[in-house]
């Protein structure tokens, strides 16, 4: 479901978890207000997810980190004002994480050294801090990490 540009201006609806098929929800420059409902993890099959440059708050639910199909995962530009968990662990088939520009805080977790087919980590301009976890040198297959704007 391609829905890029179309000047969308309301919330993630709920009803969502009815699309138990869709494999992609590209929602990418709208106007996107609101959280990311519980109910996304009704939707098992999704690969990609883009929800890049709308108005998206609050923390990722942990029902976010059930996607256990995702092999992308595209949060840039949003208003995230929390941590990344450690249940980002779970999501092993992703090949991107791209959450730069928003206000995520904390430290990277060390639970990303399982994404052993993470090609792209894309964190930029956050609030993140801390030291870098060991593990993400063993992410042999990472092409680009970036962490500018993050105090590392």
């Amino acid at each position: 479901l391609h829905l890029t540009d179309i000047g969308l201006s309301s919330s993630i609806p709920s009803d969502l978890r009815f699309l138990t098929e869709l494999s992609a929800l590209n929602l990418r420059k709208n106007s996107i207000t609101g959280t990311i409902p519980a109910e996304i993890g009704s939707l098992t099959q999704l690969s990609a997810l883009n929800l890049e440059d709308n108005r998206v708050t609050g923390p990722f639910p942990l029902e976010l980190f059930q996607l256990t199909s995702l092999v992308t995962l595209i949060l840039a530009k949003n208003a995230f004002n929390s941590h990344l968990p450690t249940e980002i662990g779970m999501l092993t088939q992703l090949t991107g994480i791209y959450i730069w520009e928003n206000d995520v805080t904390g430290t990277i977790p060390s639970e990303i050294g399982r994404l052993t087919n993470l090609h792209y980590f894309v964190v930029a301009y956050n609030s993140m801090f801390g030291s870098i976890p060991s593990e993400i040198g063993g992410l042999t297959s990472m092409i680009r990490l970036n962490f500018p704007g993050n105090i590392f």
